[in-house]
């Protein structure tokens, strides 16, 4: 086969192929900051912090928590998301875990202990999605934290 035909043949069956490869992904990526976008919502648009109704939402929180890290997986640069990753997860340890917790019985101590630990584990997740929104949106931010500190870090963000 000529050159030309291998040229030819390969650009009528593989680049159509490629293009809607990445149509897909384009489609995909779309989606994922679309959705990304709502979930990041502060305030009046979040409709966890709006919700009257505590017991829905902490019934509902373990699910969305599961969704927005998936979300995460999915556009791991999403600044945005990661932060709105931290406050949720912030958020519904010190509502639904801490709180109860503290407010256990004493000689319910061995439960206690058990949500504390729990609600360790949660706080750090929440502090290392907060670490990586401040990271995507300040590059150095992480570094400038673990080698010199809270103050040499926070010359980094703005105040807003």
């Amino acid at each position: 086969m000529r050159r030309e035909n291998v040229a030819r043949v390969f650009v009528k069956s593989v680049v159509p192929v490629f293009v809607v490869f990445l149509a897909a992904c384009s489609i995909n990526n779309l989606a994922v900051r679309a959705v990304a976008g709502v979930l990041a919502g502060n305030g009046e648009d979040n409709v966890f912090e709006t919700e009257d109704d505590p017991e829905l939402v902490r019934d509902a929180l373990p699910f969305a928590l599961k969704t927005y890290e998936a979300l995460l997986q999915s556009d791991r640069d999403n600044a945005e998301l990661a932060l709105a990753t931290a406050r949720a997860f912030a958020g519904y340890t010190f509502a639904f875990v801490q709180i109860p917790a503290d407010e256990l019985p004493v000689d319910a101590v061995d439960r206690q202990v058990a949500m504390h630990a729990r609600a360790r584990e949660l706080f750090l997740r929440a502090r290392d999605y907060a670490l990586r929104g401040l990271e995507t949106r300040r590059k150095g931010f992480r570094a400038a934290l673990d080698a010199q500190g809270a103050e040499a870090a926070l010359k980094l963000v703005r105040p807003e």
